[in-house]
Formats: structure tokens, sequence, C-alpha cells
């Protein structure tokens, strides 16, 4: 059982992350982790995401990221706790104990775990989560279907996952949003659904990647309040940007219509289900589509 104390106007689980962000990836949760890293009142695991309910803690690139905290002399007492029980846990494989630990160091301050593999959890993970942190919030962060998708797909390029002309050939690109891993990343109603289902009423919210782009300040300090740091003093600039200037194709108009066509369900279902940016959405991919309302 998790239990909440209060801390000054802070809203602090004793146990296990005070809030959990399930995700989009590609639609803000990298700038969501820095702004609460350097939130007063708070403390953010040094590996962002930890990938407990879904997916593996210990991929690749965690594991890499361990060994740099490992050399790494100017680590606060708290961070390199942190990583002596990641480590152990990648040794020993992880369970709910491990995951626990993780966040048994924050000591008072407010802690998440931002993992956007959670979009893809099943009903037996997402019962797994909000029964081991029944008192946690939870965020999405949500970003146009289309645009998170080739952003997603932008970035397996970068990794050299994928190669730029993949991205330029409508065949190719069909080809690759046929697998499930890229696709299902893409469909935020059904994220929605499944999470909101599960999780006990206001405790769970979303908020659009656009409106971040738009006025960050307002957005940060929803957040802030939702997860507990209510007024909370932040370090660096709301629209503070770590990836900006990375590598990003232009999307050919053939893929364009490719891609609206396939997330058009979706598009229009989000706008109903979400409204506020959604309904641009809508009415984007109508102008793409060449349709109205009335073809609806």
């Amino acid at each position: 059982m998790t239990h909440v104390v209060v801390a000054g106007e802070r809203r602090v689980n004793v146990h296990g992350p005070d809030f959990i962000c399930i995700g989009m990836e590609k639609a803000g949760t990298g700038w969501l982790y820095d702004q609460i890293d350097h939130a007063e009142g708070a403390w953010m695991s040094p590996i962002k995401e930890l990938n407990h309910f879904c997916g593996d803690p210990f991929t690749p690139f965690n594991l890499q990221r361990l060994e740099e905290l490992k050399r790494r002399q100017d680590l606060s007492p708290r961070d390199r706790e942190f990583v002596r029980v990641f480590d152990n846990g990648s040794r020993r494989g992880r369970d709910a104990a491990w995951y626990r630990e993780t966040f048994a160091i924050k000591d008072g301050l407010v802690s998440g775990d931002i993992s956007p593999n959670y979009a893809m959890a099943g009903p037996r993970e997402i019962d797994a989560a909000v029964r081991e942190c029944p008192d946690a919030r939870y965020v999405l962060m949500l970003r146009h279907p289309v645009r998170r998708l080739w952003s997603a797909l932008c970035m397996r390029v970068r990794k050299s996952q994928l190669s730029a002309a993949d991205l330029a050939d409508a065949s190719r690109v069909a080809a690759i949003v046929a697998r499930p891993e890229h696709t299902e990343r893409s469909y935020p109603t059904r994220t929605w659904d499944k999470w909101s289902a599960a999780v006990p009423n206001g405790g769970i919210r979303y908020w659009f990647l656009e409106d971040i782009a738009y006025d960050p300040v307002r957005i940060r300090d929803e957040i802030m309040a939702f997860v507990g740091l209510p007024g909370a003093a932040v370090g660096i600039a709301p629209d503070y940007n770590r990836k900006k200037g990375q590598w990003h194709a232009d999307m050919r108009a053939e893929v364009r219509l490719l891609l609206y066509e396939q997330f058009a369900d979706e598009i229009r279902r989000a706008a109903e289900l979400f409204g506020g940016r959604a309904v641009a959405w809508r009415n984007e991919l109508d102008a793409v589509l060449g349709t109205s309302g009335l073809d609806r």
C-alpha cells in the first residue's frame, strides 16, 4: 500500500512515484522530464525511462547511460544511490521491491516515472501499475498522430535504424508503418481509453504538445500542480528543448496523404474525445483529404 504525506503544499507518496507519465513517445515527455527535473521540491532519476510496467528497464540505451553515470564524479548522493539501485536491478532483475527502491531515495521530494512505453501497455500491465501505485497521478502527453509518427521515424533515421531514403518513398513508408511497433504508438484514444478506465477518478489528465509550444508556462504550471508541485520554481526556461536543431525530414505530399488516410478515423475520434487541439487535427485532416464535416 502506498501512503501519501503532505510536505508544505506538496503531495508526496512515501513509497513509489508521485506521478507516472504514460506517453506518448515524441509528444513532449522529454520536455516534461527536464521541467520537473529542474523544479524546486522535485527529484527525477538520472535515467528517464524506467519501463517497469511495460518494456525493459535494462535496454542497451539505459545500460549505456548507467555506465556513463558510474564514471561521473559530480553526481549527488541521491543520484549515486539511484545508480547503485539500478545497477543491482540490472543484475538480479526487476520486481516491485526494486521499483519501490528506486523511489525510496527521494526523501520527501516529488518524483515520477516518465516512460512512453506505457502507452503500449495491456490490461494486465495497467492493472499492475495502478495496483502498485494507487495514489500516483497519471499524465498523458498528446500529439497529432501523423506528426508524432513522423517525428518517431525521423528519430529512427538519426539512430541508423532507418534511412532517409526510406522516408522519401511512399511504398517504403507504407511497409514501415504496417508494423505495429511504429503505428500503435500513434493511437492516443486507445491509450486514454485503457488507462482512464483503470485509474481512479481524477487521477489522470492529458495535455497537448501543441499547447506546450503555444503557452509553455501555463501547461508547465498545470502539470506541476497536478503532480504535486503547485507554484514550484523551475530553473530552466519553460520552452527549453534539448532536442532543438536535430535532423528532421520534410514529409512528401504522397507520404502525407498516405498517413492521413491511415489515421483518419483516429484523428476524428480524437477530436470528439479530447476536443481542444484535436479539433484542429480534424480540420487539417479534412483539408488534406478534401473532405468536410458532411462527409464524416
